[in-house]
């Protein structure tokens, strides 16, 4: 065999003289067609032929095989070692050309089950026909004893017939819908007879038993007086019917005033004060769920004070020196509860006496003579708390020098 080099393995290109060497070995070194006849061919595939061999041929003198009775196709046996056929044609030999019955004779059975039961056998040779006599019982239901036009059927089932017609006592419907549209059913047929509900139309002269009967629309005329128990008012009158239910002149009023209310003082729980009468000028406390207490006014000045556990009515203590000066030292210039030396624009004005108020509108902090005033205004309602001053002494004639402490009370 030539031999050929390949760049794989020389690892690097080939050189022209390597090409050429490698397509002359190829030309040199292959088979000639002489070489290779069908008859060659063949000759060296029987040297394999066999089982184990891996040939497969598709087909055997150009037919397919089959176990399956096929036209034209080899017969081969299935997985089972069986194969199908229709007529096969052979040659008998042996006693199969001559036999007139079977060497040995045999026994056919014959055994019924179910409606009909019985047994009977008989010995075949195939010489002849074999006669089986048995006796049979059969079982037959009581409609088998029935006339065609008076049949019963009391249990089991019908299946597969044509739909009963209305005229012979059927719904002529395979289906619950069209027998109720057959039958001039309402959607009522559907409702259970303890939860109906009519929702149009009117019933006349029914009376009804049902425990649960709602009806949202139409009317109802005619029927007997619906009893509280099922209910009705047991009435067919208005006033009948408050009567029936226990109700009182109260129930036909639109509003409720004074003269319609006698009853017992409404309770707390209730919404209601558990009292008839709120004592004049007293404050009113809560008591939980029992009746409103009261606090009296008591001495004039006193004032409402907690003693930890309710309101009472006590005389409020003196504030001490020390708490005033404290409040005084800690509050702005102008603020309410401060004083302050003001004077009045207008010297008098109605503002003479100690205890008159004035506007702070009215006023201004008193500063040297000659400054402008407009520039310290304070804010507020003040009361007067001395006499005013006149301080013509001071050289001042315009007479609007007039100063005097004030409080500021808002």
């Amino acid at each position: 065999m030539a031999t050929i080099t390949l760049r794989s393995v020389k690892g690097s290109p080939l050189t022209i003289t390597e090409m050429d060497d490698n397509f002359s070995n190829l030309n040199n070194d292959k088979l000639d067609s002489t070489s290779y006849t069908a008859s060659d061919v063949l000759t060296k595939i029987k040297t394999v032929d066999g089982t184990g061999s891996g040939l497969d041929a598709d087909l055997l003198d150009g037919l397919n095989t089959a176990s399956t009775n096929t036209a034209s196709t080899v017969v081969t046996r299935d997985s089972s070692g069986n194969f199908a056929a229709g007529t096969i044609t052979a040659a008998l030999s042996g006693n199969a050309t001559t036999a007139s019955s079977l060497a040995t004779a045999r026994t056919l059975s014959v055994t019924l089950t179910g409606d009909a039961t019985g047994s009977g056998s008989a010995s075949f040779d195939g010489s002849g026909n074999a006669n089986i006599s048995f006796s049979t019982s059969v079982t037959l239901g009581t409609i088998a004893t029935q006339n065609s036009n008076s049949v019963s059927i009391t249990g089991g089932s019908i299946t597969g017939i044509t739909d009963l017609a209305v005229a012979d006592g059927g719904t002529g419907s395979s289906t619950a819908s069209g027998a109720r549209t057959n039958l001039g059913l309402g959607n009522i047929a559907t409702q259970n007879q303890n939860a109906i509900a009519i929702t149009g139309g009117s019933i006349s002269g029914t009376s009804l038993t049902s425990s649960s009967v709602n009806f949202t629309g139409g009317s109802i005329t005619g029927i007997t007086d619906l009893a509280v128990a099922d209910g009705g008012t047991g009435a067919s009158n208005a006033s009948d019917a408050r009567t029936n239910l226990g109700l009182g002149s109260l129930a036909t009023l639109s509003n409720i005033n004074d003269s319609n209310w006698s009853g017992t003082d409404l309770s707390v729980a209730n919404g209601g004060t558990g009292t008839s009468s709120l004592t004049a000028n007293n404050v009113i406390l809560g008591n939980g769920t029992s009746a409103v207490q009261f606090v009296a006014p008591s001495t004039s000045g006193n004032i409402l004070t907690s003693n930890g556990t309710t309101w009472v009515s006590s005389t409020p203590a003196a504030p001490s020196t020390a708490n005033v000066l404290s409040a005084t030292a800690s509050a702005s210039v102008g603020a309410v509860g401060t004083y302050a030396f003001l004077r009045p624009r207008n010297l008098g004005g109605g503002v003479t006496s100690p205890g008159s108020t004035i506007a702070a509108s009215s006023l201004y902090y008193h500063q040297a003579p000659g400054t402008d005033f407009n520039s310290y205004k304070p804010s507020g309602t003040w009361r007067l708390m001395g006499a005013l001053t006149d301080e013509f002494t001071l050289g001042d004639t315009s007479g609007w020098n007039g100063a005097a402490v004030f409080l500021r009370i808002s």
